[in-house]
């Protein structure tokens, strides 16, 4: 599959990337930048405690 360069800009600065497509770019970025985990109970709790909102993913009537 061809390939071509990608700019990905993050709050750490503007990376060239060479991926096959945006998606698979922005994936190899974020899997370095942002961690992922599923939530426990004290996390959720502490989070709506200070006012955390939950958000859907998929969800287009958000606000953005």
């Amino acid at each position: 599959m061809a390939t071509r360069l990608y700019t990905v800009t993050s709050p750490k600065g503007s990376r060239l990337i060479e991926a096959s497509t945006r998606a698979a770019a922005l994936g190899f970025v974020a899997r370095e930048e942002i961690k992922v985990e599923v939530a426990t109970t004290k996390e959720v709790a502490d989070l709506v405690a200070k006012g955390t909102k939950v958000e859907v993913a998929g969800d287009t009537n958000q606000p953005e």
